[in-house]
């Protein structure tokens, strides 16, 4: 899989390959693919304050994901590059999802339910590779 090179635009289309939810845990893996219409990049870079730790160049998706999904491939769906790797949600319990209509009428903003309620993920570009 190739590696992107350039920085998301919001509202790109994403896929999220997860394994979470206990799936990796059986001799057969069923892997949970999120593409529905919000799986998009919704804005970013950030450094998130985490208790005390500070993630930096974290961006938001509008991605489905669930409890052991962290490690997952955030991948472009038009152009198949690894563009993150995601690492957690920022409410597992939230009871007010995102609408469709606030992500679309809202992306690449500073939006703050973004940071609340969506999923998180690294930028690959800023993991070092090598």
């Amino acid at each position: 899989m190739a590696i992107t090179n350039s920085k998301p635009i919001p509202g790109d289309k994403l896929i999220l390959v997860g394994f979470g939810n206990g799936r990796a845990s059986t001799t057969k893996y069923d892997v949970y693919v999120s593409n529905d219409d919000d799986c998009v990049y919704l804005s970013g870079n950030k450094n998130v304050k985490i208790g005390k730790d500070i993630t930096k160049n974290t961006f938001f998706i509008g991605c489905d994901t669930v409890q052991g999904d962290s490690g997952s491939a955030v991948i472009n769906r038009v152009t198949g590059e690894l563009i993150g790797l995601y690492f957690g949600m920022a409410n597992p319990d939230m009871k007010n999802p995102l609408t469709s209509e606030e992500i679309y009428q809202n992306l690449g903003t500073d939006f703050l339910e973004f940071e609340t309620n969506s999923s998180w993920a690294i930028d690959i570009r800023t993991i070092p590779l090598n």
